[in-house]
């Protein structure tokens, strides 16, 4: 993961959001003991006990992504799996599933107890009904160099004259994803 987050770390530095937020970091800054008692799957694990998000807003494909770092992740569950004044459940969330991130208030999830897909829900749909977007931590991450690797190669020609992605575009991240070992189903 660590030639990964420097690649993340590296094409992010002229991006959008790097202007707005900052350059994402990532740092071994928690507690190997809590990191371990939070997840029994060993990339999320690794993920969080040495490359701990700070400030993280990537670019990607459905919008500006937010990784959450180890240590507000309790907080961040509100609104998704508990009501953020009483921290009740929420009924219809699905079981055992931990936000890690969003994408304009969308979740990006995985179940910290068991190896997994990473998935991601929209808001608003009636019920929460995750898809799949990666395997694991590494493919996540693979995923993110992918599109911000597409975004710097398109560069002005990222979009169309409506500000949809350009066909070529969609092809050069499918194409990046692949070459990274990304499976099609993703």
């Amino acid at each position: 993961m660590k030639e990964q987050i420097r690649r993340i770390v590296e094409l992010s530095a002229s991006s959008v959001q790097t202007k707005m937020y900052g350059l994402p970091q990532f740092l071994a800054d928690t507690d190997p003991a809590e990191v371990a008692r939070r997840f029994a799957r060993a990339d999320a694990g690794e993920f969080y006990g040495q490359f701990n998000p700070q400030d993280v807003m990537l670019d990607s494909f459905w919008g500006d992504m937010e990784l959450y770092g180890f240590r507000s992740l309790e907080k961040k569950q509100e609104g998704y799996s508990v009501h953020g004044r009483d921290h009740s459940p929420i009924p219809d969330w699905p079981e055992g599933m931990l936000v890690i991130g969003d994408c304009g208030g969308d979740p990006i999830m995985l179940d910290p107890s068991e190896p997994g897909e990473i998935l991601f829900a929209q808001h608003g749909m009636g019920v929460w009904e995750p898809l799949p977007i990666a395997a694991d931590f590494e493919e996540l991450l693979n995923l993110s160099i992918a599109w911000l690797g597409m975004v710097d190669q398109r560069g002005e020609n990222l979009l169309d004259d409506t500000d949809e992605l350009e066909d070529e575009s969609f092809a050069l991240f499918v194409q990046l994803a692949r070459c990274l070992g990304i499976e099609q189903r993703y």
